[in-house]
């Protein structure tokens, strides 16, 4: 495992965004920032306040850094674009809860944020990372299939409320789809990198094996 310094280094942009004001990682940002920021799925479980969206989306948005600024470039005015990070949450209220985090730490870089649920609508721009739910991915793929052409993470929070359920088969079935419209655009594309989080995880070795492509547990 890489030391706090040596984590930091790794993370230029997005440690002034989520860390600095803390001067420090907790235990579970300095395991888990580097297996993610090296492209690996890992699914993340510590306990509630620990600090694991930090440690989930800085290192992912560090991976894209580039792909999402450019993304809302003076240059695409199209009213349909690519989302580059995926965040799939199980509540509407986990949506806006996230949301209203993200988007003041994000205002200032030029990384678009938006939210899509079944009570709020996107503007005519797709942002650069979309929060929403598995209904209102369902939704997107059905009728812009196109806006996941140059996905190139996916987040799936609290995955135990997902998983054992009707809504995780549901979500289980998404995941190919979206590969599946990805690699009809680029044939030669690697799969979305797939991350998921929670507090607890019963059956961690069985959920990153159902969910995520030669996943890692970090714990």
């Amino acid at each position: 495992m890489l030391t706090p310094t040596e984590v930091k280094a790794r993370i230029p942009r997005t440690w002034p965004l989520f860390f600095a004001r803390h001067g420090r990682f907790t235990p579970i940002q300095q395991q888990a920032i580097s297996p993610i920021l090296d492209g690996r799925d890992t699914l993340v479980i510590a306990a509630t306040a620990s600090g694991k969206t930090e440690a989930v989306i800085a290192p992912l948005l560090e991976r894209n850094w580039s792909n999402l600024q450019s993304f809302g470039s003076a240059q695409d005015k199209s009213p349909i674009s690519n989302i580059t990070l995926l965040y799939i949450c199980p509540t509407r209220a986990l949506v806006r809860d996230l949301y209203e985090r993200l988007w003041p730490i994000l205002d200032d870089t030029g990384i678009t944020i938006g939210m899509k649920t079944g009570d709020v609508s996107l503007a005519r721009q797709m942002p650069a990372v979309l929060l929403t739910t598995p209904e209102s991915t369902d939704s997107l793929l059905t009728r812009t299939p196109k806006t996941f052409i140059g996905l190139q993470a996916i987040v799936l929070d609290e995955i135990p409320l997902f998983d054992n359920t009707p809504r995780g088969d549901h979500l289980r079935c998404l995941l190919p789809r979206i590969e599946r419209i990805r690699q009809y655009a680029n044939p030669d594309v690697e799969s979305a990198q797939r991350v998921a989080l929670s507090a607890t995880v019963p059956d961690p070795a069985g959920v990153a094996a159902r969910y995520l492509l030669d996943g890692l547990v970090v714990q």
